[in-house]
């Protein structure tokens, strides 16, 4: 910024002295000679003399083109640094807000709405770099105004003051009260492309249902109403706009027609060339300052977009998820919970005092009723929550001082939500892993039951799975993210109602899979399809945030009692 403010002002200086050097010009064109009498002129005359060059019409007119010349070679370096500046300043800041939100806690994550991230990242980023271009631009601007306004002191002072406190009249009286209805109009564009991403992302994922159900009309009626509203803005801040450039001109020509007729009729030594100079100096003067003053709307209709990127980073800095850990991840025994209480912020207890181990090589299930705390106790393993109260430990360690990433490295999730990418079912099982190699993925895809079905498809491993694997059946999907997991080589796999939304074929065959990791990893499933945990080395049964019951699927069956028992004799 202080090169840009260097370049600005050199190129003012360049510009004014150029057209000051029109006072010679237009002197010796009318036969007065050199009749400039300011300081820059008289300069300008000792320049040439100094030089050796006679002063005439062609020299002063090739000075004024070189300045001229000089004035265009540093724009363009300023236009160049002032782009290299916001490139950079873009790509900083996108690389930057989505690290920041990648690495802030679940509990914050789970309250973002779609769309919103990716319209922070693309549009209020490219608002921002362009507030930023506009501020290198009005340091140009603003450095040629100084500049132009010292030239023209310098052929008149009573003439430039005059135009000086007129412009800021204009400005500060006229205009000034237009710039917080900008910043009004584009506060709520904001907010409304916001909600605009968020409903488009939604229908979006829900297209499937919305086609079903015949709702397409109602949701082109709600996205309708966002359109026309920014329509309605676009037309209100444009004719602001569209006001303020027109009214500046014509203000312009009014003022200059003024100081010609009082210079003409009022000065009795008349300089035709300088008050030429002069006039066009304040023609200059008038647009630097509509620059200025459109810089200034600029910076105010984006202000809005900018708070937001700077207000969401902040947030996602503020939520940022803490890893004081640093020892490894050995897993040898156990997995214990030990009095563990969890609440949501502002909510009620999920979990009071779960007890509960889990032996290295156990297939263990869990289950209990909705809003028992079976998820919660999930993304507690998995890190994403921290406990109230109590602790969890892995052989006696606390898992909070293993580092995130090497506890992350050897868990292995698989949940309802399906997350497929729209690529090759090669790049899905590597999932952003470059590590893992062609033979690791044969080899997990073997354990997941799926190489068969790959192996009878045309392009095999490279073939296209669609838009959120939409190309595939419910079972084949969820059967592939386990491959994607397996393929990493947890310690640790972790089910989250992975069958919950599959036919019984599928289910079947998901089994198998889990029947085949029995004893070489450490499973757990939380699973309504009772049938799922048959096998089982052990079920927990969540009841009101505690563990009420556990042992075999055989013993909890014995036990009429038990809610195994009861919810197993119903669904069977």
């Amino acid at each position: 910024m202080v090169v840009l403010t260097a370049l600005g002002v050199l190129s003012g200086i360049f510009g004014g002295i150029g057209v000051n050097a029109l006072i010679p010009a237009f002197s010796l064109a009318i036969g007065a000679g050199n009749a400039g009498d300011d300081f820059v002129s008289r300069n300008i005359e000792k320049l040439f003399a100094a030089a050796g060059i006679e002063l005439t019409i062609a020299s002063v007119l090739l000075f004024i083109i070189l300045l001229f010349i000089l004035k265009a070679a540093v724009s363009i370096l300023f236009s160049y640094i002032n782009t290299s500046i916001t490139s950079r300043y873009s790509e900083k800041t996108r690389n930057r807000v989505l690290y920041n939100f990648l690495r802030a806690r679940w509990p914050f994550l789970m309250k973002q709405k779609l769309g919103h991230l990716e319209r922070i990242l693309m549009v209020n980023v490219d608002q921002s770099t362009s507030l930023l271009a506009q501020i290198g631009y009005a340091i140009m601007s603003f450095s040629n105004l100084l500049v132009y306004t010292a030239v023209a002191v310098n052929i008149s002072l009573p003439i430039t003051a005059m135009t000086f406190v007129f412009g800021v009249l204009v400005f500060f009286g006229l205009m000034r009260p237009l710039t917080s209805r900008v910043r009004a109009f584009s506060s709520e564009a904001e907010l409304i492309n916001r909600q605009v991403a968020h409903s488009i992302n939604q229908s979006m994922l829900g297209l499937k249902s919305i086609q079903a159900s015949g709702a397409g009309e109602e949701v082109a009626k709600g996205a309708a109403n966002y359109f026309g509203g920014l329509r309605s803005l676009n037309v209100r801040s444009n004719i602001l706009n569209i006001f303020t450039g027109m009214l500046i001109e014509p203000l312009g020509i009014i003022f200059i027609s003024g100081v010609f007729a009082y210079s003409y009729y009022t000065s009795a030594d008349f300089n035709i060339a300088a008050l030429a100079t002069v006039i066009y100096l304040i023609r200059q003067i008038f647009s630097y300052i509509e620059q200025v003053y459109t810089h200034v709307l600029g910076f105010t209709a984006k202000a809005p977009y900018v708070e937001i990127l700077l207000k969401h980073e902040e947030d996602a800095i503020k939520e940022k998820e803490e890893d004081a850990g640093f020892a490894l991840f050995i897993f040898i025994n156990e997995l214990m919970f030990t009095g563990v209480d969890f609440a949501y912020e502002g909510g009620a207890s999920v979990l009071k005092g779960a007890d509960f181990a889990v032996r290295k090589g156990e297939f263990v299930g869990i289950i209990g009723p909705s809003g028992a705390g079976k998820t919660t106790i999930v993304d507690l393993i998995l890190r994403l929550l921290n406990p109230s109260g109590g602790c969890i430990l892995l052989d006696g360690k606390d898992i909070s001082t293993i580092s995130m990433k090497e506890w992350r490295r050897n868990i292995g999730y698989v949940s309802q939500d399906i997350f497929l990418m729209n690529d090759t079912i090669s790049n899905n099982i590597r999932f952003f892993d470059s590590s893992i190699t062609d033979e690791k993925i044969a080899e997990a895809v073997k354990m997941a039951n799926i190489y068969d079905f790959i192996m009878e498809l045309p392009e095999k491993f490279d073939t296209v799975v669609g838009e959120r694997g939409v190309l595939l059946s419910g079972g084949q999907r969820q059967r592939l993210i386990i491959a994607r997991v397996l393929a990493r080589k947890p310690q640790l796999l972790i089910l989250d109602e992975a069958t919950s939304a599959l036919d019984n074929e599928s289910e079947i065959k998901i089994q198998k899979v889990i029947e085949n990791l029995k004893g070489k990893i450490t499973v757990i499933v939380i699973a309504h399809r009772l049938s799922t945990l048959m096998n089982s080395d052990k079920i927990l049964s969540l009841k009101d945030g505690k563990i009420a019951e556990s042992g075999s699927p055989k013993e909890l069956l014995k036990n009429k009692e038990s809610y195994f028992f009861k919810v197993y004799n119903i669904r069977e």
